[in-house]
């Protein structure tokens, strides 16, 4: 967990951690993770919470694009993940949602500023994001994701009256 300059506090993962050899969601990590993020909020922190792929993932963790086991299994699988993720913070009292992220985001300085924006307008609105990588953001491991994030974040300005599409 760290916490960046904004104020927000970052909890990570890496993917692998949380399904099984068969595909199967791990329980006992996501409800682990969603702990963490809920007693977070709970003590009055604004939370994000980032699930990257491990460093084997790819080659060098360069963003490029990786698919372990096809654009159909990781949409399965994410829409999945975020099932369980729902049912343990709604098991908490609390709303989370899924935003996915491809490689385009880690190259373009407006579409990060722009998930900058919709990271803060959710946990403004006391929603927890959770960051994953879509298909084409595959490459991108866990420590990739958590240093864009926490550098995009302790960039971001918010503006006076700004608002983010969510």
């Amino acid at each position: 967990m760290t916490k960046t300059s904004c104020g927000l506090r970052l909890v990570s993962q890496s993917e692998n951690t949380l399904f099984d050899l068969d595909g199967g969601v791990v329980q006992s990590e996501l409800v682990a993770l969603a702990r963490t993020a809920i007693d977070l909020k709970a003590a009055g922190n604004r939370v994000v919470v980032a699930v990257g792929e491990p460093p084997s993932a790819g080659a060098g963790c360069s963003g490029g694009q990786v698919y372990r086991a096809g654009y159909a299994a990781m949409v399965v699988s994410q829409t999945r993940l975020m099932a369980e993720w729902e049912k343990c913070f709604n098991n908490g009292g609390e709303v989370a949602a899924q935003v996915l992220v491809d490689a385009v985001v880690f190259h373009n300085a407006l579409r990060g500023q722009q998930l900058a924006g919709v990271l803060c307008e959710l946990t403004d609105r006391g929603v927890v994001p959770i960051v994953g990588l879509s298909a084409g953001g595959r490459g991108a491991c866990t420590t990739l994701l958590d240093s864009f994030l926490l550098t995009l974040l302790d960039n971001h300005k918010k503006g006076i009256g700004q608002k983010v599409a969510v």
